[in-house]
Formats: structure tokens, C-alpha cells, sequence
């Protein structure tokens, strides 16, 4: 079995309710099981500990069927968005999945391992020896902006990449808001953000100058939102 991933340390324990927006999710960019065929690459997303005999841990995954890619060099690629997650080889989009939003660091891993998944740990025979060789790993990031979202904890609608400027009520509708309807927003560091609860940057305001998983009492207040960068 060979996996590229990433992981919080959080992900391992088991919450009432669930929150992977909060405490991570373990984010399979694509885990290689030799003994379940070796034209297949698996996305797997798991949250909320990892005791699968209670019911409280949580998973979705998808199979993509890539004929040659266990042989030679791939490029794998992996997005992660406020949206979604989002899988490629070799530049082509192979899975996409939008649950389990992870809104937290987690680190990267890369790992070879001999277990039950993907096919009988007892028949290594037929599976080993194996190998996993990584020429390069390169990280980009996306260009600073701020994320509004319709509820606490980063969930509901999303209103991405603002960047800085002024957004009155029409603005910000044509946009994907909906008026009186925000609870969530990240914030790039060194980034202010004043929101208003009417049209045209009147009425009670608030300044936010950090990740806030809900908008407290200006909850649900958002029309029109002032945005300054550094």
C-alpha cells in the first residue's frame, strides 16, 4: 500500500458532533492498494477518530481507474479549496469531492505500509516487494483573499476570494451572499475586515482581523463588507 496524504493530529479523536472544519480531516490524495489491481488510485476522506466499531468515525472515498499508473513517473496533483477537494494525474482531473472541508494546517505524508486495506496482508507474497520513489513535491499557495461562509464553523454557502475593496449589498449578492445570511470568514494575516449590518457601509458595524468560526452577535447581520490589506 502506498499513500500520499495529509493529516492533523486532531483527526484522531472522536467529537460530539463531528467538526472536521475545525479538527481536520485526513485527506487522501491517493492511496495505491497493489492487491486490490494496479490500475487504480483511491481518494479517501476520514474525520472524527478512528474507531470503526462505534460508529463514530466518519469516511467517503472515490476509486478512479487510471490503466498504467503503476509504471513510470505520474505527476499527482491535489487542490484544496474552501469548496471542495479536488484530485489530478498527470495534469487531468481524476476525483472531486465537496464533504469534510478541512479549515486547519495539516501536514504532508507520504507513506508505504503493509496492512488489511486494499487487499490480505497474509498474501505479501504476491504484493511485495514494493516501493513508493518521489522525485519532487512542490507546494503552491493561492493569492491572499477573504472567505465569507452562510454558517458558524466555515459551512453553508461559500463566497470566495474577495480581495481587497469595498462590497455593498448589490456587489456582494451578484457574488453569491445572501443578505443578513453570513456567520463564518477567514481572514489572511495581516488582513482587516469591517463588516456591516446595512447597505452601504451603514448601521452597527464589526472589525475582524482573524479567522472567526461564527460572527457572534453580528451573526446573520452581514450587508455590506470593507475589506483592507496590508
Amino acid at each position: 500500500n502506498i499513500a500520499f496524504w495529509l493529516i492533523q493530529h486532531s483527526v484522531g479523536i472522536a467529537r460530539n458532533p463531528p467538526n472536521p472544519a475545525i479538527y481536520g480531516t485526513e485527506i487522501d490524495a491517493f492511496e495505491y492498494h497493489r492487491a486490490a489491481g494496479t490500475d487504480s488510485l483511491y481518494y479517501n476522506l476520514h474525520w472524527n477518530g478512528y474507531n470503526f466499531s462505534d460508529g463514530t468515525h466518519r469516511a467517503a472515498g472515490i476509486a478512479a481507474y487510471l490503466p498504467g499508473v503503476s509504471t513510470g513517473f505520474h505527476i499527482f496533483g491535489f487542490e484544496w479549496t474552501p469548496k471542495e477537494y479536488i484530485f489530478y494525474v498527470d495534469g487531468r482531473e481524476t476525483g472531486r469531492m465537496n464533504v469534510a472541508i478541512s479549515h486547519t494546517e495539516e501536514f504532508i505524508l507520504f507513506s508505504t505500509e503493509i496492512n488489511g486495506f486494499g487487499g490480505d496482508r497474509f498474501q505479501m507474497s504476491k504484493t511485495i516487494p514494493d516501493s513508493l520513489e518521489v522525485d519532487y513535491l512542490k507546494v503552491y499557495a493561492r493569492k491572499p483573499s477573504v472567505t465569507v461562509y452562510g454558517s458558524c464553523d466555515y459551512q453553508g454557502w461559500v463566497l470566495p476570494s474577495l480581495k481587497a475593496g469595498d462590497y455593498n449589498l448589490p456587489m456582494l449578492t451578484s457574488l453569491g451572499l445572501m443578505n443578513d445570511d453570513a456567520s463564518s470568514i477567514e481572514i489572511p494575516v495581516g488582513w482587516v475586515v469591517t463588516a456591516y449590518e446595512h447597505d452601504n457601509f451603514t448601521g452597527d458595524s464589526v472589525v475582524v482581523t482573524s479567522d472567526s468560526r461564527c460572527a457572534g452577535n453580528f451573526d446573520n447581520k452581514l450587508s455590506s463588507l470593507r475589506i483592507t490589506s496590508p
